[in-house]
Order: C-alpha cells, then structure tokens, then sequence
C-alpha cells in the first residue's frame, strides 16, 4: 500500500512537471482561453489607382504613404513601385456619404511615420463630430474615435505618437472665419476641445482665412492663413500648446510693395531650431518667398522670391525645390530659399501638383493621373504609374 502511494506522488509531480512545461512551451493566448490571430496581409492596388494618388508622404526611400482619388489610402514598402490598400473601413461612410458615392472626397489626413497615421472624417450633416480613425501599425489596422468638434476638419498634425491637433473651418464671413480647436495626449484615442469655434468658447482669433496648423513640440504652434490687410501677413503662435494664440509680426519683404498682401503656408521644421514657411503673393504672376528660422519661430528671414505654382519641397533646411508656374522647370534651392538655380526635366511636369523630396537627389512628383520619380535631383524622372 506504501509503495502505491509513493508511486501515486511520483505519477502526480511528473504530471505536474509536464503541465508546467506544456503551460512554458504554449503561446499566451493559449494560456488564456483566447486564440491567437494574426493581421490578413495587405492588398496591392492596381497602378490605375496608384497613380490618381493627389498626396505622397514619403517617410524613406522606400516606406511612404499616399491619399488618391475616390477614397484610397495607400501604403508602398519598395519606394512607390507598387502600392497597397490600407484604407480604413468606413472612411467614406464617416463622412456621412453613401460607399457608392462618386468623385473624390478629402478627409484630413497626417502621416507621422511609417507606423502612425490619423485620418480625419468630417461629416456632410451639421453639428455632427468629426470622425477620427488612427492606426500605429502601418495602416493593418485602425482605431476609432471622435473629435467632438465640428465643421470641416481639414488639418491635422501630430508632433509625436501621443500629441497631435485638429482645426476645423466653420465658416467664413467678411474677411473673418471662425475655426474650432481640439488636441490628442494620447494619440487620438480621446480629444479635448480647446476652442469651440463659436463666440463663447473661442480662443482662435476670428479674424482672417485659416489654412494650416503645425507644431514644433507639445507647446510650441503656428497658425497659418490669409487676411486681407496691406503689409501684413496672417500668421499667430501659440506657446501653450493651443489654449491661445497671439499675432507674429511677419513683414512683406523690402522688394515688394509695403502694401503687398500675401499669404502664408504653414512651416516645416527641421529638429528643433531650423525651418522655413512659404508665403504667397500673387502680383501678375505668383511668387514664393520662405522665410528661414534659425531659432525655433522667433525670428523670420525672408529669401530670395522665386515664380512657383503651389507644389514645392524641402529635403532640409537648405535643399529645396518648386515647379515653375509653366510646369516645364523646376527651381532649386542649395541654401535654404537664399538663391534658386533652374533644372529643366527630362520630361514634362505638367498636371504635377506636387513634390516630395527626401533628400538632395531622390524625390517623388505627382498629379496629373502620375506618379514619377527622380533620383538626380530633378532632372531625370521615371515614371513609377501607370
């Protein structure tokens, strides 16, 4: 009877010793009762599709993103020679249009790196929320949330995966617009509104056409846009990470009239000191001119103006280039906007509406039904779609 006991112990220790190695050797989700599953893999689009592309991000020479025509959010792994669909579901529907809805639609959009990227859907109803869906994993998946503002929520930026805001335009009137203002400390999962966009709860000044937010840290923004004053551009900062906003001095430079009025584009940063912000004036052709800051937005120097459309880009601080208002040249710059030399393209440039560069020599053009690329600075182009 002893001896049946003592075996008895000696069966249950290496049961037990054989459920502690079983328990070692499954996956948690195993462990847990739950089933362990895995992202379905990601599906190219046609070079049809990937070449209605209307915005590129690249994030390298080889990850970037891209917003195209009827609703696709694309991502690209090999440098912009294929393409795959990463639209979040539902993007169309949360804007408050039919799936089937023909024509382009524009939700906005930021693409922080080649994990984070936030779409921002506002609906076509009135005072309904607009419609946040994020992803940090390179578009598998994406998560839902509301900004619980309202209007057209066109511009979004994040500074990190944790920070981000949204402006949304809500109507204009008389050289004035009012605009409402949230902020994300928790990478768009939840938002609180800093301006409401309605008299009571307004801290954006009313006065002026807003047309781009960016920040430079969690504190630290700009507000970019057009009023309609002589000699004085619109552009207010905020040092508090958008509670308020004060005006910024931003003279038209001396080569222009003193009653020039022009507008300005929101900066681009290059680390935490070095950036430029392009401003428009349009005086019987269009001119570009971008003011350089070497010290984080507290002073701004204008450069050299140079004839542009709207589709420009800088590498760094000190390499950049713009496509001519004819679309045959583009126009380079190796000294932050100081001085502009031309390249003329092995091809023509026409339909292109913009341009993305990542460096001095590789850069990324489209529009016009194209995507083409150019790896020699802009004078030869190879189309990447169709």
């Amino acid at each position: 009877m002893r001896i049946l006991k003592i075996l008895g112990l000696i069966a249950l220790a290496v049961a037990g010793v054989f459920l502690v190695v079983v328990l070692t050797i499954l996956p948690a989700s195993r462990r847990s009762g739950g089933v362990e599953g895995t992202l379905p893999p990601l599906k190219s689009v046609s070079k049809t599709i990937a070449a209605n592309a209307w915005y590129l991000k690249m994030i390298d020479s080889k990850t970037g993103w891209a917003m195209a025509a009827a609703g696709y959010v694309l991502r690209t792994d090999d440098g912009g020679n294929t393409w795959m669909d990463v639209t979040p579901p539902g993007l169309k529907e949360a804007i408050g249009a039919p799936a089937n809805t023909p024509g382009e639609f524009r939700p906005g959009y930021f693409f922080l790196d080649a994990n984070h990227a936030w779409m921002v859907a506002s609906p076509f109803q009135k005072d309904v929320p607009a419609t946040v869906l994020g992803t940090a994993n390179g578009g598998r998946s994406w998560f839902l949330s509301s900004a619980h503002i309202t209007g057209m929520a066109y511009n979004v930026t994040f500074v990190n995966p944790e920070t981000g805001w949204i402006l949304a335009h809500k109507g204009v009137a008389a050289g004035s617009e009012m605009v409402a203002l949230a902020r994300t400390q928790n990478g768009g999962q939840s938002w609180s509104v800093l301006s409401g966009g309605d008299p009571e709860s307004n801290t954006v000044p009313m006065g002026g056409h807003k047309n781009g937010l960016t920040f430079l840290d969690a504190s630290k923004g700009w507000l970019s846009g057009f009023a309609p004053y002589s000699g004085k551009a619109f552009l207010y900062q905020s040092t508090n990470g958008g509670a308020t906003w004060k005006d910024t001095a931003l003279p038209a430079p001396a080569s222009f009239f003193p009653d020039a009025m022009f507008s300005t584009m929101p900066p681009v940063f290059f680390g935490a000191k070095d950036g430029v912000l392009p401003a428009i004036f349009n005086q019987n052709k269009q001119i570009i001119i971008f003011y350089a800051t070497h010290d984080g937005g507290a002073t701004w120097t204008p450069g050299a103006p140079v004839e542009s459309r709207l589709a420009f880009s800088f590498a760094d601080m000190n390499n950049g280039f713009t496509l001519d208002t004819s679309a045959t040249l583009l126009n380079r710059t190796t000294d932050g906007g100081k001085t502009w030399q031309q390249v003329t393209p092995n091809v023509s440039l026409k339909g292109i509406t913009q341009l993305q560069f990542i460096s001095d020599k590789v850069g990324w053009a489209t529009g016009g039904g194209a995507i083409v690329k150019t790896t020699d600075g802009g004078a030869t182009w190879t189309k990447l779609a169709p």
